[in-house]
């Protein structure tokens, strides 16, 4: 999978990069006019289109003629943010943490580890704003909190914050 952001135009598109940046210009446009809002877009290696919104998670399947929305065990929870990290698809939420995009449209809560010497509060990590991989570690941007460093078996490993810097 990929995270569609525009480039900076150095060469002219190919046709396959002109066709989704179509998809994803109509189907922001689509989810847009529908709930109001849209936060994320990514398409996956697959063609499946997933559309962040307010109201939650959409979905855009190769060859579909409809959006479906996936729920957050039965919710629809405001999403901010997609990444991905090992293979795996993650979504970022407000105010409900970290989710993992899985086989069969399922999404499965993330339980990150916090370190018992590290003095964090667990609603630092309610709002994902960001997420990215760097070598074998994953990088979680927060809503106020700063960025937190997630090693492969989800354990925070490092708190970056300048809210404590002197001014």
């Amino acid at each position: 999978g990929r995270i569609f952001i525009m480039p900076k135009m150095s060469r002219p598109l190919t046709w396959t990069e002109t066709s989704v940046s179509l998809v994803m210009f109509l189907v922001s446009w689509l989810v847009a006019v529908c709930t109001g809002v849209t936060s994320a877009v990514m398409v996956t290696d697959s063609g499946q289109v997933l559309a962040g919104t307010n109201d939650g998670l959409l979905l855009l399947e190769a060859g579909a003629d409809s959006l479906v929305q996936l729920r957050f065990d039965g919710a629809g929870l405001p999403v901010t943010c997609f990444g991905i990290a090992d293979r795996n698809i993650f979504v970022g939420t407000r105010g409900h943490g970290l989710w993992r995009f899985g086989t069969g449209r399922v999404l499965q809560r993330v339980a990150l580890v916090l370190p018992e010497f590290m003095e964090i509060d667990p609603a630092a990590l309610s709002t994902i704003t960001c997420i990215r991989q760097y070598s074998d570690c994953i990088y979680l941007g927060t809503d106020g909190y700063g960025v937190f460093k997630i090693d492969r078996s989800l354990e925070v490993q490092a708190h970056f914050s300048l809210a404590r810097l002197p001014e």
